[in-house]
């Protein structure tokens, strides 16, 4: 037959630096080895997944073709192969060209059965063993053996020949460096079939599936390994296996350069803390004006076993903490809220879909009294976000987050509750920059790019498919999350002077730390540069004591100034969909309070007027039949609740009484929580409130 010429598919970053350079069997790492020396667990799993009749078959599985030309006519392509061992053998090595096309198909299966008239089944096998690609430049199974496992082929176990069996079909799919838990998957899908076809006994394939794989990695010419591994399994959706052998030149949206000097920013972060248990960092920079993926580093050491260096933290699921609430935020700008609407940020029970209570807790463990939702975003408070996504709703917010590109997010808004807003799903770090991009775009949610240009091997240009490109919030409300999270004497209440936070640039910020402080998060973005970076540990395990400030925030500045260095300061620019509105600082309303501010607002609002108010003589705080929760963990100084009523334009001092017993005075007063129930009401002159109820649970 003749031989069809191979040729290398290179990956370069965006100036033209060769990141990576595929090979075929004749370069890569192969090496020969008899049938009779291979186990024969190998050889019955690579039966039962790809050719359980192969030694009966005539080179082509007519049953298997039928199937596959009823699947190819539904669909209108090539979309299942039906291949014995004999076709791929074909396919694979002898030349015929991988384009999935009916007739390349018939090609194959003809050169199939004069293969089989002209070799033996023992040497077809042989031939395929040691010839097909097993992925990371493996050429035959010996190789492969060594490649993944460091060890000799004869000495491969159940569960590693099982391993391996399922690798021909997608190696890039089923690259354990790139998604341990789908090769383990594919693992056991090949144990299992070997159990059915009876090769193995139920014993043998329990343990098989019990144990656990320890991959050794030895794929060493590469550089950017988890963007060119993100690079590899995009092409090979496109073009199947072809990509390997076609000569493709392929221009990546990377900066080498920017990704060596983050990579040593991450490196010298994560040593830093390192005694806090801390031993890995991921980083993505996009440019927001074109959706480019300008740096991409999974981890701080691709190479190093002891972190699951392999392990792509940039696509990994994590807890996003309280870096997701900005979504909350600007769905309840939507629904008329702004930065100057009140909170009273103080004890509340909240319950469950299951009707449980919950009682959530700020970061620092103390109650803020009212705050504005400038203040509560830009001091990560929890328990306003909590009261926050109360009322815009979990559902409109979950809605949000998946328009965003939160996709992970797959379960029902009941599944996540309100804690969605304080970071209870898991998200990519990926995606969660792509959220970032939005606001930095004035509400334009992009689809991501990796690939700048593919030329075939005759330097021709190939088409690539099209961005998507959406609105997803309105110009104005991304531009109300930009003014909070740019404010940085806003943020100094939580973050202090001088935090990594503050660079010498405008810049939009916000961090995230989970409960066990199991991640850490910080996202921010320019008028130029999005950077979003996440600290923890790819086992998931917990970091000791480690916000999102003190972890990632460090690494996001210095890639923040990097990324800004030489670069003349540009400031976020105002849309002419927002105005500046004088508006009272508590409660959201046009000038004239004792206490005001001005605040972006969408051009469209407008004010209550003061005439508009509520009627006095009445409590507006708390309000009747709340419930508080008590902690005695925590100093009894810290635990209070404000009293506030809204009064006429008479002048009597306001006396409270709780239980009947006076218990202070003043339009506001502050009450110390103790467990109990209590009526309260208020008096002034010959007025008395309507009196509200409340309890206060013990935790």
């Amino acid at each position: 037959f003749e031989q069809t010429v191979m040729l290398n598919t290179k990956i370069k970053d965006r100036n033209g630096i060769l990141l990576y350079e595929t090979l075929h069997s004749d370069q890569g790492k192969t090496t020969a080895i008899a049938l009779e020396n291979l186990p024969a667990d190998l050889i019955n799993a690579t039966l039962a997944i790809e050719d359980i009749h192969f030694y009966s078959n005539s080179g082509i599985d007519m049953g298997g073709i039928l199937r596959a030309v009823f699947l190819n006519l539904k669909s209108g392509e090539v979309i299942s192969g039906g291949s014995t061992i004999t076709q791929q053998l074909v396919r694979n090595t002898i030349g015929v060209n991988h384009k999935r096309t009916f007739l390349q198909k018939i090609k194959e299966s003809l050169l199939a059965l004069r293969v089989t008239k002209v070799f033996t089944k023992k040497e077809i096998l042989e031939m395929y063993l040691n010839k097909i690609y097993y992925g990371n430049l493996n050429y035959g199974v010996a190789a492969a053996s060594m490649g993944y496992f460091g060890k000799n082929v004869a000495n491969l176990d159940l569960s590693e020949s099982a391993f391996l069996a399922g690798l021909p079909q997608s190696p890039n799919r089923y690259n354990p460096f790139r998604d341990r838990p789908a090769a383990l998957e594919r693992r056991n899908y090949v144990l299992t079939l070997m159990r059915k076809q009876n090769l193995i006994s139920e014993q043998d394939y329990k343990d098989a599936e019990a144990e656990e794989l320890v991959f050794e990695n030895h794929l060493t010419r590469v550089r950017a390994p988890h963007f060119v591994n993100m690079i590899l399994s995009e092409l090979e959706n496109r073009f199947g296996d072809a990509y390997l052998s076609e000569g493709l030149d392929v221009t990546t949206t990377l900066d080498y350069y920017l990704y060596e000097k983050i990579q040593a920013i991450a490196q010298k972060q994560v040593g830093a803390i390192s005694n806090h248990h801390v031993t890995n960092a991921s980083v993505v920079v996009l440019d927001p004006k074109t959706a480019e993926v300008m740096a991409l580093l999974g981890s701080v050491d691709y190479f190093d076993k002891s972190i699951e260096g392999e392990v792509n933290n940039a696509i990994s699921l994590r807890q996003p903490g309280s870096a997701i609430k900005p979504i909350t935020y600007a769905v309840a700008f939507e629904k008329g809220w702004n930065g100057a609407t009140s909170i009273e940020d103080e004890p509340v029970r909240f319950f469950t879909a299951e009707g449980l209570p919950y009682f959530p807790q700020n970061y620092d463990n103390k109650y803020h009294g009212t705050v504005t939702v400038r203040e509560a975003l830009a001091n990560s408070y929890n328990i306003a976000a909590i009261k926050t996504i109360d009322f815009a709703g979990i559902e409109p917010v979950l809605t949000k987050a998946r328009e965003m590109g939160l996709t992970t997010l797959n379960e029902t808004a009941d599944y996540y509750g309100l804690a969605l807003t304080l970071g209870d799903g898991e998200v990519r770090l990926i995606d969660l920059t792509g959220v970032y991009m939005a606001f930095a775009n004035g509400g334009i949610q992009k689809e991501v790019r990796m690939i700048l240009e593919i030329k075939d091997s005759k330097g021709r240009v190939l088409p690539q498919k099209n961005q998507v490109s959406k609105r997803v919030l309105p110009e104005s409300i991304a531009f109300m999350i930009t003014a909070i999270l740019s404010d940085n004497t806003a943020r100094i209440l939580q973050f202090g002077l001088n935090s990594a936070l503050e660079l010498n640039h405008p810049a939009a910020v916000k961090t995230g730390t989970t409960r066990n402080f199991r991640d850490n998060w910080t996202m921010g973005y320019t008028p130029d540069f999005v950077v979003g970076v996440w600290a923890g540990n790819s086992d998931g395990s917990e970091m000791e004591g480690i916000s999102g400030v003190e972890g990632a925030g460090p690494i996001w500045h210095d890639v923040m100034e990097e990324l800004h260095h030489n670069k003349p300061k540009a400031e976020f620019q105002v849309p002419l969909t927002v105005k500046k509105q004088p508006l009272c600082v508590k409660k959201g309303k046009e000038g004239g309070c004792l206490s005001e501010t001005t605040e972006w607002v969408p051009v469209d609002f407008v004010p209550l007027k003061p005439e508009e108010k509520a009627p006095a003589f009445r409590i507006v705080k708390p309000f009747d039949l709340d419930v508080f929760q008590f902690d005695p963990n925590i100093p009894a100084d810290v635990q209070q609740i404000k009293f506030r009523i809204e009064k006429s334009d008479s002048p009597g001092e306001v006396t409270w009484f709780i239980n009947e017993q006076p218990g202070g005075s003043g339009d506001e007063m502050e009450w110390n929580l103790t467990p109990g129930n209590f009526t309260i009401q208020a008096v002034s002159g010959t007025s008395v409130t309507e009196p509200i109820h409340i309890v206060v649970e013990e935790k």
